[in-house]
């Protein structure tokens, strides 16, 4: 959510630039000017908009919504509305921890200004942490959907999906309401319990991409907000050792494969772009790129998506949220370039080089209804086998540098007959090829009856992985 870093090394800002002249040749269009005046009446007419909003909310407390003490107020917040809907096409409205975001853009207000408090505070009630809104609304729409503002209702999820039910009710169907998001993961009072946090921003990531595509799919603007809450928790929660986390399974068995698709292959993006040394918001820009990166499926225009040109699809959507910035470049470059081998005459991006990587490995190794495509070991032997022609050899090397000679999910037998299922990437350069398992089967061919652990660095014997 804060403004995007400089890169730590010259390659990196010369790939950066190279992304920016590599979209200015495919669509033509994009100046930095441009982005730089858009931005400031974004601002401008964000902060009208606001105070607008917050203003109406107050007179909720005093007067029923149909008394006309509203009806000043009421015409300016949806004058202000309307002025925002013709610059951007769709607003995404996101209250986070008393500041204010509209697509992106951070709201500024003097220090003695409570709009972003007062915003925050009210629909905080109803577990409510940001607006879409995707077209304008009547004077009768805005009054409908601020009077249940005032109500007290608790916050939570059950808060928020009663709001919808409401607006429902009210035939409001052009407002989506988005979950509270926050900056960083907190745990009050005691240290973080990093792997029940982890569980649980995978298990919020599910219903967000869910929510996504179903919104897309409908033609709705893309609205990068609420991935971004993810992929910055998921930053938070992967620091140092931690990272092992974004190797292990982002789905589940009854999670459909798009969503734990979409989830894996940002996890591996961010895992790439962390032992690259990437600064927080450029890790940030680089997770939801990757989030995004198959959102070419999502277009629909008279006939099914082909996977041949799901990136050029995917170009399509994205370009369809108004205004050019880095971030939203750097997406598109994603969802265009992700399949292009590294050598590509075309230079795909840093990120899209990234994903590429994490995009092929996910794919050889899901777990489909008959197994794996294939073992994660034999995956990562092919990929290696192309680097330097179909992958970025450094970004490669860094991949593997993290997984380790038999990655997590490689079923490995031992000299004395046991099966063992890897479960860790590389702890340390000694234990390279000697990752932490578990007991899969036993040597008389009996399966254990409780999890066994076996540290394959303490294990005195040859491996032989076995192929699924």
């Amino acid at each position: 959510m804060s403004d995007t870093e400089e890169p730590r090394s010259d390659q990196d800002q010369r790939d950066y630039s190279e992304s920016q002249d590599q979209i200015g040749k495919t669509m033509g269009m994009a100046t930095a000017g441009d982005e730089e005046k858009l931005s400031v009446r974004v601002r401008e007419q964000g902060e009208v908009f606001s105070k607008c909003l917050a203003s109406v909310i107050r007179l909720t407390k005093i007067h029923d919504y149909n008394n006309s003490a509203f009806d000043i107020p009421i015409e300016q917040l949806r004058a202000s509305l309307e002025q925002l809907i013709g610059v951007l096409g769709t607003i995404h409205l996101a209250m986070v921890e008393k500041q204010i975001y509209i697509n992106d853009i951070r709201i500024r207000f003097q220090a003695s200004d409570e709009t972003g408090t007062d915003l925050c505070i009210a629909f905080d009630r109803h577990g409510i942490g940001g607006l879409s809104f995707h077209r304008a609304a009547t004077d009768r729409e805005l009054r409908l959907l601020l009077h249940r503002v005032s109500i007290d209702a608790g916050g939570g999820k059950r808060a928020r999906l009663l709001y919808e039910a409401y607006l429902v009710k009210h035939t409001i169907n052009f407002i989506d309401l988005s979950p509270t998001f926050r900056f960083k993961a907190k745990v009050d009072g005691g240290d973080l319990d990093t792997g029940r946090e982890f569980r649980k921003v995978c298990g919020k990531s599910v219903g967000l991409v869910e929510e996504t595509w179903r919104n897309l799919a409908k033609n709705r603007l893309p609205n990068p907000l609420p991935m971004r809450r993810v992929i910055t928790d998921l930053i938070e929660l992967t620091r140092g050792d931690n990272d092992q986390q974004l190797m292990s399974d982002m789905g589940g068995d009854d999670v459909p494969l798009y969503i734990s698709h979409t989830i894996q292959v940002a996890a591996l993006s961010l895992l790439i772009g962390s032992s690259l040394g990437l600064p927080d918001a450029s890790l940030s820009d680089l997770g939801v790129a990757a989030m995004f990166h198959d959102v070419g499926y999502t277009y629909r225009d008279g006939g099914a998506v082909e996977k041949d040109n799901h990136t050029s699809m995917g170009l399509r959507v994205l370009l369809r949220q108004r205004g050019f910035h880095e971030a939203k470049i750097r997406r598109m470059l994603v969802a265009l370039q992700h399949h292009l081998p590294a050598n590509n005459s075309e230079k795909p991006s840093l990120f899209a080089r990234i994903v590429h990587i994490a995009d092929d490995y996910e794919n050889l190794t899901r777990n489909r209804e008959g197994g794996a495509l294939m073992s994660p070991a034999v995956a990562m032997g092919r990929m290696v086998a192309a680097g330097g022609t179909e992958y970025d050899p450094v970004l490669l090397q860094l991949f593997v540098n993290k997984l380790g000679c038999y990655p997590p999910g490689t079923i490995l037998q031992l000299d004395d007959r046991r099966w063992v299922v890897t479960t860790t990437g590389v702890r340390s350069p000694d234990t390279f090829d000697r990752p932490m398992s578990v007991l899969a089967k036993n040597a008389d061919g009996t399966f254990p009856d409780t999890v066994v652990h076996v540290d394959l660095a303490e294990v005195d014997q040859s491996v032989t992985v076995v192929s699924a």
